[in-house]
């Protein structure tokens, strides 16, 4: 029989000891408000996305198109809603910044002076978030004026939304919606609205 030494034995129970060390796990893909547009994740795996980014003073120059796709931990497929059908992708790369990136979205209107051309190459352009979101869906307003109200069928109070802007949407119960209006600032206006009030903003 081989008899170790207490020196090679102790190297060996201090080498099991050692773990090898373990990757961070990427951060998943959520709701919420950033750099540039507005993202939706349902639990499903359903993504809905609002991208309206703007630059300049005086002559401002604006980005605006819709997307749906699907996610998968970290990673979301996406296309453009309507024409032309572009297809692209959204990586959460951190726990406060995703990688948008999309086969030739410079070419949509405005977005080439806007977007830079890293939003078109393989690893994408970096974005912040700058906000979670509590939001499975988006919608957009589709009446002139809609007023919040702190209840379901409630009085109308004095925050109140336009038409075309764009809505989280939170919770549902009959036909009233509870929706955030997220935005720049640092109390976002939420309350019910009417589902007729309302149109998906992608199908």
């Amino acid at each position: 029989m081989q008899v170790k030494s207490l020196a090679t034995i102790g190297l060996m129970v201090a080498t099991w000891g050692c773990a090898e060390p373990v990757a961070a796990a990427a951060a998943p893909l959520r709701s919420g408000f950033y750099e540039g547009f507005v993202l939706a994740v349902s639990p499903s795996g359903r993504v809905v996305g609002h991208f309206n980014m703007e630059q300049g003073d005086g002559v401002t120059k604006r980005c605006i198109f819709d997307f749906v796709g699907r996610a998968s931990g970290n990673q979301a497929v996406i296309r453009t809603v309507g024409s032309p059908n572009l297809s692209g992708r959204i990586t959460a790369s951190a726990a406060d910044e995703v990688m948008f990136s999309m086969a030739r979205v410079r070419s949509l209107p405005g977005c080439g002076l806007v977007l830079p051309p890293e939003a078109e190459a393989g690893s994408g352009a970096e974005l912040d978030q700058i906000r979670v979101g509590s939001w499975t869906d988006l919608a957009k307003v589709r009446t002139a004026r809609v007023g919040f109200r702190a209840a379901p069928g409630g009085p109308v109070g004095r925050a109140y939304l336009v038409k075309g802007d764009v809505v989280g949407i939170v919770s549902r119960q009959g036909n009233q919606v509870r929706v955030v209006y997220p935005s720049e600032r640092d109390v976002w206006s939420q309350g019910w609205v009417s589902a007729a009030d309302l149109a998906p903003l992608a199908p």
